[in-house]
């Protein structure tokens, strides 16, 4: 790599030098937009530095180093940049794409196809471009913060602001992993964009007991769209999605949720993790034929039930993945209390479980002290689960209610909910940094009613997608 990385340095000083030179005669350019476009950097590869190489995607990776250079002079992030372009499409097809790439292409160049050697480079490139600019007086938008400011003036917004501005943030970014990652089956003759769908059962999930049936009236009051799906045509290509795509679906978002966290340091080494087990929505109906799915409770109602997995303890408390909960899960729990398999590698967090027990590996008789020490170390690994019970009783918020009996659509709703949850938290993690510099507890300092309220105004990007 120490070859490549010479390569970059001699990029780094080549645009130093292009740019310091162009400056000068910077009459030559409307602004320093123009400038970035006819950078003279198409021969370039980098192709140590490109995680498609030796494939150049839709585009190569030299038309992206513009576009991600234009991001950092801006102080942008990928929604900016992709606005930007899209209001301004003389500046998209003098950087060289034809078409407007989708915010989620933008982000996962720089974050999955640059190598962090070439963003450190670009970076570097964009300082130099704006201090040669500076240097040479040449006029620079008024979005480019300038050197005179007065650092001493303090512009920090209050915290509702804070709030306000990141759930923005977060959502914008989020909804392209959503409308990336989640696909519906449909024919080609469709007719109402797929975003729509998606776009609707967000802002379902946000409102408090939604119905998808009587939802959209609502949702068409509230959006730009003129084409929506009606109740029963948003329930039907919904309910087309099996379990198994489902949940790849969610863990595909997930993903990026944590790619994003791991921006701010976050979830970057070893965390607890834990199962548990929740109810979803009162089953209301004939449960014949679906005995294997239904399954009792405690207060004598029915319920489909959702096993999860989901990170806990002081780390970010995304979900993971999400399964039904069937009557053979049952059976292996039975099995397991019965002392029928192998605990040695799992612990369920019940009193009566005969992994809690007085006697070693070797079924010796264990003394007082390793006793005690088996006890206290139970009783930490349970105090780092503690979180996911409060997280269940959160997820409701965002779940659309439903009377349908169908196994499948209930459990996208329960999936759906998890994503929404998912972005709160990580809504929730990017104030506390702003706020507070760290991440000091497990305590929220945006509550879900907070992030519902503000996440309901921004649920979705104006059409065209």
């Amino acid at each position: 790599m120490e070859g490549a990385d010479d390569h970059l340095d001699r990029f780094v000083a080549d645009v130093t030098t292009i740019v310091q030179s162009q400056c000068e005669r910077w009459e030559s350019y409307a602004d320093i937009e123009t400038l970035i476009c006819h950078l003279p950097i198409d021969h370039l590869t980098f192709a140590a530095h490109d995680a498609s190489a030796p494939y150049t995607e839709p585009y190569p990776i030299a038309i992206h180093v513009r576009a991600a250079l234009l991001t950092e002079i801006n102080g942008w992030d990928e929604t900016a940049l992709h606005d930007h372009l899209r209001t301004h499409p003389s500046l998209r097809q003098n950087l060289g794409f034809e078409s407007l790439p989708n915010q989620s292409t933008f982000w996962r160049t720089w974050n999955e196809r640059f190598s962090e050697a070439l963003r450190d480079a670009i970076q570097e490139c964009a300082d130099a471009i704006v201090k040669g600019a500076r240097a040479c007086k040449v006029s620079l938008p008024d979005r480019i913060g300038s050197d005179e400011a007065d650092e001493s003036e303090d512009d920090t917004p209050p915290e509702h602001q804070f709030v306000a501005e990141k759930t923005d943030e977060v959502w914008q970014q989020a909804k392209p992993f959503v409308t990336d990652a989640f696909a519906l089956k449909r024919g080609q003759n469709w007719q109402i964009h797929e975003n729509a769908f998606w776009e609707q059962h967000t802002y379902m999930g946000m409102c408090e007991d939604m119905y998808a049936r009587s939802g959209p009236a609502s949702f068409s009051l509230d959006t730009s769209r003129g084409n929506i799906p009606t109740g029963s045509t948003h329930r039907y290509q919904i309910g087309k999605l099996s379990v198994a795509e489902i949940r790849e679906m969610l863990r595909d978002t997930t993903r990026m949720l944590i790619a994003r966290a791991r921006q701010n340091g976050e979830l970057d080494g070893l965390v607890f993790t834990a199962i548990d087990v929740t109810k979803g929505f009162p089953f209301t109906g004939d449960i014949e034929d679906h005995e294997d799915d239904i399954l009792g409770y405690k207060d004598g109602n029915d319920y489909y039930q959702w096993a999860v997995l989901k990170i806990v303890g002081m780390d970010v408390p995304l979900v993971l993945d999400a399964i039904q909960r069937e009557e053979d899960i049952e059976e292996r729990k039975q099995k397991a209390q019965d002392g029928d398999v192998d605990t040695s590698e799992t612990v369920v967090f019940e009193t009566n479980h005969p992994y809690v027990t007085a006697r070693d590996a070797g079924d010796q008789q264990m003394d007082g002290k390793e006793f005690v020490h088996m006890i206290e170390r139970l009783i930490r690994w349970c105090r780092h689960r503690w979180g996911i019970e409060n997280g269940f009783k959160k997820q409701r918020h965002f779940m659309v209610r439903t009377t349908s009996t169908e196994r499948d659509y209930r459990f996208f709703n329960f999936a759906f909910a998890c994503v929404l949850y998912n972005v709160w938290r990580l809504v929730d993690l990017l104030v506390k940094l702003a706020i507070d510099g760290e991440n000091q507890s497990y305590k929220p300092r945006v509550d879900a009613n907070q992030f519902l309220t503000v996440a309901k105004q921004c649920y979705g990007l104006d059409p065209p997608d």
